[in-house]
């Protein structure tokens, strides 16, 4: 792409040179006669004077007609030009299309030599008359002290593009007869190989696009919350009245031991009851009091899984408290669990 992008960049460059060397070639110093100079007529008050210069009048329609004024006066005096652009002061068939006034000049005898010129675009084929202009001179320290000079109505040709005799009419050719475009070899194999490289590039994109990977975003639960979500989960299917004690309490283990694990990094499910609690007597995030709940909790637990005891209905309910207590009494907002890969498999 760098090489086509530099290609362009040079076309651009080129355009823009050759727009300005013919923005150049167009241009000519408003404050001297230019060379295409065809009428000059000068009307002269005492020591004022105005010069309007036409480059021609005679142009086409298609070619701009060039006017400027040039007022010539004594030190002190003020120029004060027509105001072509106001709808008042518009001329028929000729639309103003720049008005450029020049910097005040200085000739031979002092005298103050300013200059506007004004490029007017035809839109009507004819005699056209540019109609009289006022000129104000006047002193600056003296508004009442001014002289206006008028200068005389000027006529105008303005010819259409074509240059053909009243009486001749457009003439049309014949037509001439079907020609064949020859058919390049070398064209046809390299739209074919373009068409090719278009397609193959249109499928690299779709099939990248199907495999590229999905950004996974993490999603975290505190370790209380989770495991009080469990815990009303594990309610929820009501084991105690369909007499599945066992299950019951292998679900309520369970809990306590993975809330243990996430809450106080504590390798529970994976330990024995033995185990967990050699461990838990030597943490110190935990008082006495919760050992000791959690100690009889979990052989309490142990009783019913292995030694098939039949707990009562307070015993039951004894076991869910403590949980809860335990769990409220110990959860932190800081603790927080990575559930992203439980919730992409359905677990929560």
């Amino acid at each position: 792409m760098k090489p086509i992008r530099s290609l362009n960049i040079y076309i651009l460059i080129f355009c823009c040179v050759l727009l300005l060397c013919c923005v150049s070639c167009d241009k000519t110093d408003s404050g001297e006669l230019s060379d295409r100079t065809r009428l000059t007529r000068t009307i002269e008050r005492g020591p004022l004077s105005v010069t309007i210069v036409l480059d021609s009048d005679h142009v086409t329609i298609t070619e701009t007609l060039s006017v400027q004024l040039v007022a010539t006066s004594a030190d002190g005096y003020k120029v004060r030009f027509p105001e072509l652009d106001s709808p008042e002061n518009a001329i028929d068939d000729l639309d103003l299309i720049e008005t450029a006034r020049s910097d005040d000049k200085l000739d031979e005898n002092n005298n103050v030599i300013s200059t506007i010129r004004y490029r007017f675009e035809p839109f009507a084929t004819g005699n056209l008359q540019l109609p009289p202009m006022s000129v104000v001179f006047y002193a600056p320290d003296d508004p009442e002290k001014k002289t206006e000079i008028v200068t005389e109505p000027v006529d105008i040709q303005i010819d259409p593009v074509l240059d053909m005799a009243e009486d001749a009419g457009p003439q049309l050719a014949d037509i001439e007869d079907v020609m064949k475009i020859p058919v390049s070899l070398t064209l046809i194999w390299l739209a074919v190989a373009a068409l090719v490289i278009i397609i193959a590039i249109v499928a690299y994109l779709l099939w990248k696009k199907k495999n590229a990977p999905v950004e996974v975003v993490r999603a975290f639960k505190s370790a209380h919350q989770l495991a009080f979500e469990k815990l009303h989960q594990l309610l929820a299917q009501n084991l105690l009245s369909q007499g599945k004690i066992k299950l019951f309490y292998i679900g309520i283990s369970n809990v306590l031991r993975y809330y243990i694990e996430h809450r106080f990094n504590i390798n529970a499910p994976d330990q024995t009851t033995e185990e967990f609690l050699a461990e838990l007597s030597s943490a110190n995030t935990l008082s006495m009091t919760d050992k000791d709940y959690l100690t009889e909790v979990m052989h309490h637990c142990d009783l019913v899984k292995f030694a098939r005891h039949d707990p009562s209905s307070e015993d039951n309910d004894k076991t869910v408290r403590i949980v809860k207590d335990f769990i409220d009494k110990t959860a932190s907002a800081d603790c927080q669990v990575d559930i992203t890969d439980a919730q992409q498999q359905g677990g929560l």
